[in-house]
């Protein structure tokens, strides 16, 4: 086990498109504040989609599958 703490349900993929541009896998699952995450998203994606850099909240459904796909790996 790599951290001490529990796990979270995944939210939303952070994505670089600058990666994705190069052909590099440039996404990955991150779990947003329990205290205004669309807020949150919002000034993310403001301060550094300039640089490539977003998040995409999911819906319940998908967040659920990445939740899924994540417990099967172990």
């Amino acid at each position: 086990m790599s951290s001490p703490r529990e796990g979270k349900e995944c939210q939303a993929v952070i994505h670089n498109e600058n990666a994705k541009e190069s052909g590099r896998y440039g996404s990955g699952p991150i779990a947003l504040p329990d205290e205004s995450a669309e807020d949150f998203v919002a000034e993310f994606n403001r301060v550094y989609a300039s640089i490539g850099w977003t998040i995409e909240r999911l819906a319940g459904e998908q967040a659920e599958r990445l939740d899924d796909s994540k417990q099967d790996a172990s």
